[in-house]
């Protein structure tokens, strides 16, 4: 039998992905619950205490035209409202009086008209700041994406959510929430579905779906199994051309140093298992980041203090650059070792630092985890420094 979604998925992408998704949201308790536990990260509210109508396709309407939102979890007290976007940006509206939004702004220009029951759509509305009118629902805004894009707080204003529990769902490091973040859980809740425990019908759907949703670039994250390294940095080959691999979250952390304290560019992303950074006017030009997979095959005069678990920096210089002495093959700073290999890559000098990341084992939380990769990054940069009698401006700010 040939895959159902990936057969009524040319009606459109981005709509049917939303569909599928309301499908077993609506279908599977256990999905559903997995959908709103995730959600809560951003909310202080027990999502899974409500009996949900699932929607997609809602109408409201706004002073910025009609508002048509992905999909909507509606309850007579409460409607979680949804954004998604799996390739496009957000769009951008124009009201009759020239003032210019995006998607979101227009979704709470909305959602104030539902909370406070204006009786026309084109008239300004007042941001219902105590809350909605009586009999009316309170209304939570989420926005899902492929890139997890950072916005900017400040333009939604007192339109976030916060102690009012109600408005635009806001994490606290700006970057929106992300269907490859949701997809490990996904497969977790689908567990039952997919050893046949409801059906074989059911767990053909569920089968048939997360490949579907596999066949999406960027949509997907390889599930790992009790957080073990490997699992984390998955071959090419088993994420084939649209997969991520696991260890993907433990490098947002360096990605957002890298844009909002230094001020370089969005570093490119290879399939979750390294971020190259481009460093502008410096003569470092690029850093690779990378998790190594073998310590013992692939760092170079590899020795046992460094421990298994290991952060590469690939860095790479640029052509007016010249080492004036050759580097050791040891280096340190602080609490944090490194392994060095010098090389040269069409006449230009690189520096390949492999530095250890300490009390990985110890760190019991995705957080903790990427904490302390993020300061073998760090860990890195000062020994690139020495190495190379460069300054990386804003380094000890830090």
């Amino acid at each position: 039998m040939s895959n159902i979604f990936k057969r009524l998925a040319c009606f459109g992408e981005e709509d049917f992905f939303t569909a599928s998704l309301a499908l077993f949201i609506e279908r599977d308790k256990n999905f559903r619950f997995a959908f709103l536990n995730w959600l809560q990260s951003l909310v202080n509210e027990d999502l899974t205490g409500y009996a949900w109508e699932v929607r997609i396709q809602d109408s409201r309407k706004s002073q910025y035209g009609e508002a048509i939102l992905d999909m909507v979890l509606a309850h007579s007290q409460i409607e979680l409202w949804f954004e998604h976007k799996v390739g496009a940006q957000l769009n951008r509206y124009a009201s009759e009086s020239g003032n210019e939004v995006d998607q979101l702004e227009k979704y709470l220009d909305a959602a104030a008209r539902v909370m406070t029951d204006p009786n026309t759509a084109n008239a300004e509305v007042t941001w219902p700041e105590d809350g909605p009118v009586e009999g009316k629902p309170k209304i939570i805004l989420f926005y899902i994406s492929r890139s997890g894009s950072s916005l900017i707080r400040e333009q939604y204003g007192e339109k976030t959510y916060g102690a009012n529990q109600f408005g635009l769902a806001f994490p606290e490091n700006n970057r929106q929430l992300r269907w490859r973040d949701f997809y490990p859980v996904a497969v977790t809740a689908l567990s039952d579905t997919l050893s046949g425990s409801n059906g074989v019908f059911e767990s053909t759907l569920a089968k048939q779906f997360l490949q579907y949703w596999q066949g999406i670039k960027g949509m997907w994250k390889h599930h790992t199994y009790d957080k073990n390294w490997q699992d984390l940095i998955p071959s090419d080959e088993e994420l084939g051309t649209t997969g991520t691999a696991g260890f993907d979250g433990y490098l947002d952390e360096i990605e957002n140093l890298v844009i909002e304290h230094f001020g370089w560019g969005k570093p490119t992303n290879y399939k979750g298992k390294s971020r190259e950074i481009s460093i502008p006017d410096h003569e470092i030009e690029f850093i690779t980041v990378s998790p190594v997979y073998s310590v013992e095959n692939d760092v170079p005069n590899y020795y046992p203090d460094l421990g298994v678990h290991v952060l590469k920096l690939r860095c790479r210089m640029s052509g007016a650059f010249s080492m004036s002495s050759e580097c050791p093959e040891r280096v340190c700073h602080s609490a944090w070792n490194a392994v060095v290999k010098q090389f040269r890559s069409s006449n230009k000098y690189g520096l390949e630092i492999y530095v250890a990341i300490n009390n990985w084992d110890s760190s019991y939380s995705d957080e903790r985890k990427s904490k302390e990769v993020t300061h073998a990054f760090l860990a890195g940069l000062y020994m690139l420094e020495s190495l190379t009698q460069t300054q990386v401006a804003g380094l000890r700010d830090l």
